[in-house]
């Protein structure tokens, strides 16, 4: 069956400019840092990849564009146990602290434009694992007969 020892933690941000965001190497490093302090595991295991959409922003009586961008997080844990537990301490951080962490990579990679934290989840989703299957075929011999058929004759 399908081993649940990888975290995928999902930070719904509003943007000014996604493709900003997404093309900054030094943020996206940052912000893959910052997760990772976040729930205490090394950097080298949170892998990070983004997904767009665009929404129109309330207030100061003109609307402008903002982006919503999902930052998607993916750490790949030792064990399931591992994994559950990762998935506690992200889900019992508060977006305030999500917040303060991505504030402080925004920080640390120098970028300029409004990054702003507005939603998380959590799952916990299969690990990618290699599957041995052996098959086993059994035929009959030419003179076996299959007890199972009846033939009624009318």
């Amino acid at each position: 069956g399908a081993v649940y020892s990888v975290l995928e933690a999902v930070v719904q941000l509003s943007v000014e400019d996604a493709d900003a965001v997404k093309d900054n190497a030094a943020l996206v490093t940052s912000m893959k840092s910052s997760f990772a302090g976040l729930i205490n595991v090394p950097v080298e295991k949170v892998m990070l990849e983004f997904m767009t959409s665009r929404r129109l922003a309330d207030g100061n009586m003109r609307r402008r564009l903002a982006e919503m961008l999902t930052a998607i997080f993916t750490v790949e844990l030792d064990s399931v146990a591992d994994a559950e537990v990762k998935q506690v301490e992200f889900e019992t951080a508060s977006v305030m602290m999500v917040s303060e962490a991505v504030a402080a990579a925004v920080t640390e990679a120098g970028f300029s434009g409004m990054v702003q934290v507005v939603g998380k989840t959590s799952t916990l989703v299969p690990a990618t694992t290699t599957t041995t299957t052996t098959t086993t075929t059994t035929t009959m011999a030419d003179n076996m007969t299959d007890d199972m058929t009846t033939t009624t004759t009318a």
